[in-house]
């Protein structure tokens, strides 16, 4: 009992948590609220992690907090950047795509899916969004429009790497594994 006591004590220090511990407030812009806290602590593969996190939360059926993994995963910026397709660089053309994520972060999925299927009509090769896309058609329910969504990011054309390219664009592999993921637990 009193080694849990301890180890409850230590762990609230690490955090700043401790009884009595001047815990400094950190102001966030409303813009940036989702990011705070990360998911996933800050260190040299981040993203990597949060994408795995993601996954695992939806897959989970964690929806809403999967949503918001995704979103740290494609809106915070961590260290310097994130895995936004770079086609899609101008704030204008990433407001629409972050409403979507923000809807779908507070449960209103089919909002999102709305949302996201007018970004994919302005930007057609915005693979991020497609893939998003079936992740949130399956939160809302929609699984047969999730999968052929997953379907078509996995072989459109405008997914296809430079013939020198090692290995498949991220959005193409995370599709793939959803799809086969859905397939395996019978979905």
């Amino acid at each position: 009992m009193i080694v849990a006591a301890k180890l409850i004590l230590a762990v609230l220090a690490v955090y700043g948590l401790a009884l009595g511990a001047n815990v400094a407030q950190v102001n966030v812009p409303a813009s940036n609220a989702l990011c705070y806290p990360p998911m996933v602590q800050r260190g040299p593969s981040q993203s990597d992690l949060t994408a795995d996190v993601a996954q695992n939360l939806f897959k989970g059926r964690q929806y809403r907090a999967a949503a918001r993994a995704y979103y740290q995963f494609f809106r915070c910026s961590y260290q310097g950047g994130t895995p936004i397709n770079p086609i899609v660089s101008d704030d204008q053309q990433l407001r629409p795509f972050d409403a979507a994520l923000r809807q779908a972060t507070a449960g209103r999925f089919l909002t999102a899916v709305t949302g996201l299927k007018q970004v994919l009509r302005a930007l057609p090769d915005f693979g991020e969004a497609r893939f998003l896309l079936g992740v949130f058609e399956w939160s809302a329910g929609l699984r047969t429009d999730a999968k052929a969504t997953w379907r078509a990011t996995i072989v459109a054309p405008y997914f296809v790497q430079p013939p020198d390219s090692d290995s498949a664009p991220w959005v193409v592999s995370e599709a793939a594994q959803l799809l086969w993921w859905a397939a395996q637990h019978n979905k």
